[in-house]
C-alpha cells in the first residue's frame, strides 16, 4: 500500500533567509545595555546591535582605547573606562579591539549589526494569529523560521519582512 502526503493546515517557514535592508534614521535610535565579561583567558565576546539603534556595552575590565575595524557597520565611542556606545549603521559584522594603557590588546568584541529581529518577529506573529514565527540574524540579515497557519500567511510574512 502506498502512503500519501496529506498537507496540514500549517505551512512551515523553514530556514527562510531573507535579504532585508532595514533602513532607520539616527532619530529613531533607542539605547539598550549589554554587559560583557572579558576575563583573563576569555578575551573574545559577542554583542549585537540593531541598525539605527544604539547599545551601551559594559565591560568588566577597564580599558584605555577602542578601535572599530569597520566603521561602515557600526559607530563606536567610549563612555567610561568600562563602557562604550555602539550604533548599528548597516548590516554586517565588525570587531571592536580593546586596549589597555600600554596599548596591549585586552579583548575583542565581535559586533553584529542587523535588522531589529525582535520587532520583526513580534509584528509577523501579530499579523498571523496562530503562527509561531521566530526571527534570528545571520551575518546581519534576518532569518525567519517556525510555522504559519497556511501558505498565504507564509507569503504575507515574506512580503512584510521584505
Amino acid at each position: 500500500m502506498l502512503g500519501f502526503y496529506r498537507p496540514t493546515h500549517r505551512a512551515w517557514l523553514v530556514g527562510l533567509a531573507l535579504i532585508v535592508t532595514a533602513a532607520a534614521s539616527p532619530a529613531t535610535a533607542q539605547s539598550v545595555e549589554q554587559s560583557i565579561r572579558l576575563e583573563e583567558g576569555r578575551r573574545i565576546a559577542s554583542a549585537r546591535v540593531a541598525i539605527g539603534k544604539s547599545q551601551t556595552i559594559k565591560l568588566d575590565l577597564a580599558y584605555a582605547d577602542l578601535v572599530v575595524a569597520d566603521p561602515e557597520v557600526a559607530d563606536v565611542a567610549p563612555l567610561t573606562d568600562r563602557s562604550f556606545y555602539a550604533l548599528g549603521k548597516q548590516a554586517g559584522t565588525t570587531n571592536v579591539s580593546i586596549y589597555d594603557e600600554q596599548k596591549k590588546l585586552i579583548g575583542v568584541v565581535e559586533l553584529e549589526s542587523g535588522a531589529n529581529t525582535q520587532k520583526l518577529g513580534a509584528e509577523l506573529n501579530r499579523q498571523m494569529p496562530g503562527s509561531n514565527v521566530r526571527v534570528s540574524s545571520v551575518n546581519g540579515r534576518p532569518m525567519i523560521g517556525g510555522y504559519a497557519p497556511d501558505a498565504p500567511s507564509v507569503e504575507r510574512a515574506v512580503r512584510s519582512a521584505r
